[in-house]
């Protein structure tokens, strides 16, 4: 399973469900371009000792996925094909959905932008604090 930065956060900040989901997974795919965003979150989080630490611990059971020469093919065709379909997501999503394309692998993300990419498959989670929200 390939994390977008948002489950990366959901998985540190302990939400059941990315945690259920991690425990099933056969494989935890981190994409490098997830990884620095994550870690400039990090720089300005109250909680940043105890967060990379947490990274610092779960990093050797993950796989990182670099950015190659297939990624960057990947990254073209999404970018195309988002262009012709009048659709704009942000940048380093296309890089993620490129990784879950040259892995085949599906995207674990609640941001509803991967869905406007044919062909790729989107996993989403519960996120404790929307229903916080809802009240």
């Amino acid at each position: 399973m390939i994390y977008d930065t948002n489950a990366l956060s959901g998985w540190g900040d302990k939400f059941p469900s990315v945690e259920a989901i991690t425990a099933d997974a056969a494989e935890v795919v981190l994409p490098v371009v997830v990884l620095g965003e994550y870690e400039c979150g990090l720089k300005h989080s109250k909680k940043r000792a105890k967060l990379e630490q947490w990274l610092k611990d779960i990093l050797p059971d993950c796989r990182i996925h670099p950015i190659t020469r297939e990624t960057g093919k990947y990254y073209s065709q999404i970018c195309h094909q988002l262009r012709v379909s009048g659709y704009g997501i942000e940048q380093n999503d296309i890089w993620v959905a490129a990784c879950a394309f040259e892995l085949r692998m599906p995207v674990l993300s609640n941001d509803k932008g991967f869905d406007r990419i044919s062909g790729l498959t989107r996993v989403g989670f519960d996120d404790p604090r929307q229903a916080r929200r809802a009240f």
